[in-house]
Formats: structure tokens, sequence, C-alpha cells
């Protein structure tokens, strides 16, 4: 290295100035980026502890739910008037989402207004 030539560049005093702060604005910049991957960085492993925890917890629900399944009575062996409940019930939660779509298709008023008198009708039929 003696032996290399050794060149300067000479700034003046305005210019130098201009420079300096352009370098300082520089590290700013890349202090804010490093500030912003190590906040990042914690976001990032705090999500994927949560999801985690979402796992462990959805394994768990499927668990008891493939255990109440299980456990409990299937259709076939329930006696038939249970089974005439469960169809009506049925029924009823398949017109209130059918009500539900036409609701949302617009008609709200006339639709709940003829869903209603039909399940007075309903109700007024069964006494």
């Amino acid at each position: 290295m003696a032996t290399e030539d050794i060149t300067y560049v000479l700034f003046e005093n305005s210019e130098a100035r201009e420079r300096k702060k352009e370098l300082l604005l520089s590290e700013i910049n890349l202090l804010r980026i490093r500030r912003a991957l190590s906040k990042y960085k914690l976001l990032r492993s705090q999500e994927l502890l949560l999801k985690e925890e979402a796992a462990k917890i959805m394994k768990g629900l499927i668990r008891k739910i493939n255990l109440l399944m299980r456990t409990l009575p299937s259709l076939k062996t329930m006696p038939k008037l249970l089974k005439k409940e469960y169809v009506e019930k049925k029924k009823e939660s398949l017109e209130s989402f059918e009500s539900l779509s036409k609701i949302s298709q617009g008609n709200v008023e006339e639709d709940s207004i003829e869903m209603e008198l039909r399940r007075i009708k309903e109700k007024l039929n069964s006494l």
C-alpha cells in the first residue's frame, strides 16, 4: 500500500455539507429499515405461535366432535316419533335458510311477512 498513490478529492464546504447530510439521511433510513425488520421478525414469530395454538385447539375440537359422533345415537336408532320431530325441525331450518337467501336478494319485507304468516298457520294447524 505504501507504493500506491492515494488520490484525494477536494469538496467545497457547501458540497461537503450536502454529502454529509445525504450520508446521515442514508444512515437514518437504514436504521428505520432495521427497526422495521426487527418488528416484522417479532410479529412473525408471534403469528407462528398463535397458528400452532390454533392448530392444537382445532385438533382437540375434532377429537371431541368425533367422540360425540361415536357416542350419540344415529338417526337409524332413534324411535319413529323422534324421527318425525327431527324431520320437521330440518324442514323448519331449511325454510328459514331459504327465507334468509330470499332476504339477501332484496325482498326483505314481503318474504319475512309471508314466512311469519306460514309459521303462524303451521302452529295453528299443529294445535
